[in-house]
Protein backbone atom coordinates (compact mmCIF):
# COMPACT_ATOMS: atom_id res chain seq x y z
CA UNK A 1 0.00 0.00 0.00
CA UNK A 2 1.21 3.22 -0.92
CA UNK A 3 0.42 6.50 0.52
CA UNK A 4 0.93 10.49 -1.27
CA UNK A 5 3.30 12.56 1.02
CA UNK A 6 5.06 15.26 0.19
CA UNK A 7 8.76 15.68 -0.31
CA UNK A 8 11.40 18.14 -0.52
CA UNK A 9 14.31 16.91 -2.44
CA UNK A 10 17.90 18.38 -3.25
CA UNK A 11 21.24 17.54 -4.85
CA UNK A 12 23.41 15.08 -2.81
CA UNK A 13 19.77 12.96 -1.19
CA UNK A 14 20.03 9.74 -0.96
CA UNK A 15 16.84 7.53 -2.63
CA UNK A 16 15.66 4.33 -2.43
CA UNK A 17 13.16 2.69 -6.11
CA UNK A 18 10.15 1.32 -4.77
CA UNK A 19 8.73 -0.07 -7.77
CA UNK A 20 9.63 -1.34 -10.83
CA UNK A 21 9.62 0.57 -13.62
CA UNK A 22 10.29 -1.02 -17.06
CA UNK A 23 10.09 2.17 -19.03
CA UNK A 24 12.91 3.76 -16.60
CA UNK A 25 14.61 0.24 -16.34
CA UNK A 26 14.71 0.40 -12.94
CA UNK A 27 13.76 -2.39 -10.36
CA UNK A 28 12.33 -2.18 -6.73
CA UNK A 29 15.23 -1.78 -4.37
CA UNK A 30 17.65 0.67 -6.46
CA UNK A 31 19.30 2.87 -4.17
CA UNK A 32 20.75 5.77 -5.42
CA UNK A 33 21.82 9.85 -5.10
CA UNK A 34 20.35 12.69 -6.99
CA UNK A 35 23.13 14.50 -9.34
CA UNK A 36 20.18 17.30 -10.72
CA UNK A 37 16.41 18.53 -9.22
CA UNK A 38 14.03 21.08 -10.38
CA UNK A 39 10.69 21.58 -9.18
CA UNK A 40 9.04 18.94 -10.85
CA UNK A 41 12.30 16.25 -11.69
CA UNK A 42 15.09 14.63 -10.53
CA UNK A 43 18.41 12.62 -12.51
CA UNK A 44 19.98 9.82 -10.10
CA UNK A 45 22.32 8.43 -10.50
CA UNK A 46 21.89 4.62 -9.23
CA UNK A 47 24.65 2.26 -7.60
CA UNK A 48 24.17 -0.18 -10.37
CA UNK A 49 26.08 2.79 -12.77
CA UNK A 50 22.15 3.77 -14.28
CA UNK A 51 21.07 7.49 -14.48
CA UNK A 52 17.48 7.98 -14.78
CA UNK A 53 15.37 11.37 -15.22
CA UNK A 54 12.74 10.80 -12.47
CA UNK A 55 9.34 12.59 -13.92
CA UNK A 56 8.12 13.52 -10.01
CA UNK A 57 4.41 14.38 -11.44
CA UNK A 58 4.41 11.03 -12.39
CA UNK A 59 7.20 8.60 -10.81
CA UNK A 60 6.47 8.84 -7.48
CA UNK A 61 7.51 5.04 -5.85
CA UNK A 62 10.79 6.33 -4.20
CA UNK A 63 11.95 7.10 -0.79
CA UNK A 64 14.37 9.53 0.51
CA UNK A 65 16.48 9.27 3.52
CA UNK A 66 20.02 7.88 4.20
CA UNK A 67 18.47 5.96 6.93
CA UNK A 68 16.31 4.00 4.52
CA UNK A 69 19.19 3.54 1.63
CA UNK A 70 21.87 2.25 4.68
CA UNK A 71 19.29 -0.69 5.79
CA UNK A 72 18.22 -1.59 2.67
CA UNK A 73 22.09 -2.01 1.14
CA UNK A 74 23.62 -3.16 4.02
CA UNK A 75 25.43 -6.88 3.42
CA UNK A 76 23.43 -9.67 5.93
CA UNK A 77 25.33 -10.10 9.18
CA UNK A 78 24.94 -13.39 11.68
CA UNK A 79 25.51 -12.88 15.24
CA UNK A 80 25.45 -15.65 17.25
Amino acid sequence: VYSEQKRTVSVGDAILWKKNDKSLGLKNGYSGVVTKQTKSSMTVAFSNGKKADIDLTKQQHWDLGSGVLANSTAPPRAFF
